[in-house]
């Protein structure tokens, strides 16, 4: 799963105004003005869904700094790629910094994506449709034997 979210980063210019009052003398007033256009954050996760154990790799670019919790199954906090080993299913959230130089860049807004956690002996498919395949299954091929949950 990813989080696609638009963010605004700045351009700078000056406006002068003057007030229209009828037989008055007035003098503009200039003030800077930032148009700020969209941009386009995406976090994601890959893989978005793991076996018990396995590693999924969450990714975003185009921020200056990056803090993502929770903190206890990444290896990394503060980096934009950081390795998620969850045990059970998580959502991750990122919250972002465009830097100094960009006030009002620093949204409120929180970016997430999940990693899903499939348990040992449960079909996920990951390779292709060969019921044979190990690389399908979390853990090991089941037996004719086995219960499977699919």
């Amino acid at each position: 799963m990813s989080s696609k979210r638009k963010l605004l980063r700045k351009k700078r210019g000056n406006v002068c105004v003057s007030p229209i009052i009828p037989c008055a003398i007035v003098t503009p007033s200039c003030f800077s003005v930032t148009i700020s256009p969209p941009l386009t954050l995406t976090t994601t996760a890959t893989p978005t869904a793991i076996c018990t154990g396995s590693s999924s790799l969450l990714s975003v670019s185009g921020a200056t700094t990056y803090t993502w919790s929770p903190a206890a199954t990444l290896s990394c906090t503060n980096c934009a790629n950081p390795t998620a080993t969850p045990t059970v299913t998580a959502t991750y959230s990122l919250t972002v910094s465009f830097g100094t130089g960009n006030p009002g860049c620093s949204p409120s807004t929180v970016y997430t994506t999940t990693v899903s956690v499939i348990p040992v002996g449960r079909w996920n498919g990951s390779v292709d449709t060969n019921w044979a395949n190990g690389s399908n299954w979390c853990g090991s091929v089941p037996l004719a034997t086995t219960d499977v949950v699919i």
